[in-house]
């Protein structure tokens, strides 16, 4: 096996710029939703836990699981709340923009992952309590099969519902 010189690990400390979004390098933090946004405004905890990403430099932060401007893209789930960050609204807005300023204090960058639960959205579960969830075909599966979902929550979001037209999809991407 080769061994890594230690030059070889300086381009991770260098620079990036890719179409006019400069990095200060090239450490990456994954998206991942933490639940931390109620009513979808994300918190000043959400923001300070980015924040100290950020102070450990990291250049550029993904924050995961930002709800779309659709009804059923966010819902509870595993027994707890949704509070999951949205785009769009005032609140989200300012919410966003206060993490944003914070995070490009600190010399760090700030990208989104946009999120619609889709076939796992729990009607009445989120935001909105009127949505079914929302599915192409109308159906979760095949149920017959080894899953990663907690069977419980297979047993709730495998009912049936009407599909989505192809302008619902359209609408929705």
């Amino acid at each position: 096996m080769q061994t890594r010189r230690a030059e070889d690990l300086e381009q991770l400390f260098r620079p990036l710029s890719v179409r006019g979004l400069t990095v200060k390098n090239r450490f990456v933090m994954s998206p991942m939703n933490r639940n931390a946004a109620p009513g979808g405004v994300p918190s000043e905890a959400f923001a300070q836990y980015l924040r100290r990403r950020v102070d450990g430099e990291v250049g550029l932060i993904t924050a995961g699981g930002i709800g779309v401007d659709s009804p059923a893209s966010c819902g509870g789930g595993h027994g707890r709340a949704c509070a999951i960050p949205v785009l769009h609204g005032d609140a989200p807005l300012a919410g966003w923009k206060k993490l944003v300023d914070l995070i490009h204090a600190g010399g760090g960058k700030l990208a989104g992952q946009l999120w619609h639960q889709g076939v796992m959205y729990l009607p009445g579960s989120g935001y909105h309590a009127e949505p079914q969830a929302a599915t192409p075909s109308g159906t979760w599966g095949p149920t017959d099969r080894r899953s990663m979902v907690d069977p419980d929550h297979v047993a709730l979001v495998a009912v049936p519902s009407v599909p989505l037209t192809d302008a619902e999809v359209s609408e929705i991407a």
